[in-house]
């Protein structure tokens, strides 16, 4: 996801989760359109994270593990994780624990609503 416009509607209108070191806002495609895939962005502020390295370490890290379950969104769903200063010091698979924790609740508010 790159356009300015898809992130403010998914951070506005979807449902959001978040952890000591990252929010997840998920917003479901309610047309369930099949040829319409899942988009995913990724927010790494500067304020957050000051050094560029850190943040592009953490962007890889975030992008590695949202691969793997991208079967798991829904077609056309939208997904904007955003992550905090505490994550550029986890190790990949506490970053994993945290994000999919946080994405599995925001999925579940998304589905209930």
């Amino acid at each position: 996801m790159l356009e300015t416009d898809d992130f403010k509607a998914v951070t506005r209108r979807g449902a959001h989760a978040g952890t000591a070191s990252l929010t997840v806002h998920y917003l479901a495609d309610k047309t369930d359109d099949r040829k319409v895939a899942a988009l995913v962005g990724f927010v790494v502020p500067k304020r957050e994270i000051a050094r560029s390295s850190r943040r592009n370490r953490v962007k890889r890290r975030l992008r590695h593990v949202m691969f793997g379950y991208l079967g798991k969104l829904g077609h056309g769903s939208r997904t904007v994780v955003r992550a905090k200063s505490m994550s550029s010091t986890m190790s990949s698979k506490d970053l994993e624990t945290e994000l999919l924790s946080a994405l599995n609740r925001a999925m579940r508010k998304e589905h209930q609503s």
